[in-house]
């Protein structure tokens, strides 16, 4: 006899959207006699500082790269993961596996998280009414272009934001700024919450505006946003990399998320059993193909599970581009300038945003 939910040992996520399915978690749930609770975010930093003040509130976290070598690790707030994981790591063969080694592993060679699903996150477009070459090249700035009268929504992803206000600012977020520099992202800021059509944390809402028409483009946004509407058909729908900008003659941002387990938990066992759940060939591409939240995957060159993927699911993902893409981004990072930056995005945001979710 099973026993009632009331007696479950009860699993608790943070994560991005996708992971927080139910139907993925509930198989879970079922295959290993326990409950999953999945909490979603929407800001790595955020998350973080609420593991510090009680990592007791979740035994698996799924976020963007940086925070687990970085800060999570050193903090003593993740543990290491099991041979078996690092090795199946190791073992990756795609472009993107030695820039995801770089993150997945500490100074001192342990596997911190399963590296999974990945990105250009930065702009995207209706093609309809802007082009990709267009949007492409002009990045960030085309909504400067009067000419065009485009309207356009920014998704409220704090550090995101970060990355392409500094960008748009014509400055390289990696390095130290200077206050001339800080003045600059400010005022920059300012212009694109105050001339945003629409500014909201909600994905959803953000990509129905824009299949209504009441926007153009959304800033700050990705292949995480916008392979979901291309999945279901809307192939006018694009994931734009600007081609140039000032991180190094890069324009954009990508990502790689980072899955682990924190050190405390107090179920170590059936954590891990969640690591080997998402890394079965059929479960990574159901992740992936999850029609509200599409997303490459660093896994998907194994012939076993590139195999399991449509040819629906490649196009959503944009996969003939998607290395281009991405070399043509800077990775995530925590900028030097970390806490002004986000503290002045912050302050703007109260001060000028009217038009929120």
């Amino acid at each position: 006899m099973s026993s009632s939910p009331a007696s479950l040992e009860c699993l608790k996520l943070l994560c991005w959207d996708g992971y927080d399915d139910p139907n993925f978690l509930n198989e879970f749930g079922l295959r290993n006699n326990c409950l999953v609770k999945a909490q979603g975010l929407v800001s790595d930093s955020q998350s973080v500082r609420q593991i510090q003040l009680n990592r007791s509130e979740v035994d698996v976290l799924n976020i963007n790269n940086p925070f687990a070598k970085k800060v999570l690790y050193p903090e003593g707030l993740i543990k290491p993961l099991d041979k078996e994981f690092a090795d199946q790591v190791k073992s990756l063969d795609y472009p993107i596996a030695k820039e995801t080694l770089n993150w997945a592993l500490s100074s001192d060679g342990h596997l911190l998280g399963i590296p999974q699903r990945f990105g250009p996150f930065n702009m995207v477009v209706d093609t309809r009414r802007l082009s990709r070459n267009i949007a492409e090249s002009e990045g960030f700035n085309v909504i400067r272009d009067g000419k065009k009268q485009l309207n356009y929504g920014i998704l409220l992803f704090p550090e995101f934001n970060v990355f392409h206000i500094c960008i748009a600012a014509g400055i390289n977020p990696f390095t130290k700024l200077s206050s001339t520099q800080l003045d600059l992202f400010e005022n920059t800021a300012k212009e694109w919450f105050l001339n945003a059509s629409l500014v909201s944390s909600d994905s959803c809402r953000l990509n129905d505006s824009l299949l209504s028409g009441e926007i153009d483009l959304i800033l700050s946004a990705g292949l995480f946003t916008s392979a979901s509407l291309r999945f279901q058909g809307h192939s006018h729908i694009y994931c734009v990399t600007p081609i140039d900008g000032p991180i190094d003659g890069r324009g954009g941002i990508a990502f790689i998320e980072l899955t682990s387990i924190i050190r405390d938990t107090a179920l170590p066992n059936i954590a891990n059993e969640f690591l080997r759940y998402i890394l079965e060939p059929s479960v990574m591409a159901g992740i992936a193909m999850n029609p509200n939240v599409c997303n490459p995957f660093v896994q998907m060159s194994s012939f076993n599970v590139f195999n399991k993927l449509t040819a629906q699911y490649l196009d959503a993902i944009q996969y003939e581009s998607l290395d281009q893409d991405m070399q043509n981004c800077a990775m995530y990072d925590i900028p030097p300038n970390f806490n002004e930056l986000m503290s002045c995005l912050q302050r703007v945001i109260e001060n000028t945003m009217t038009k929120s979710a």
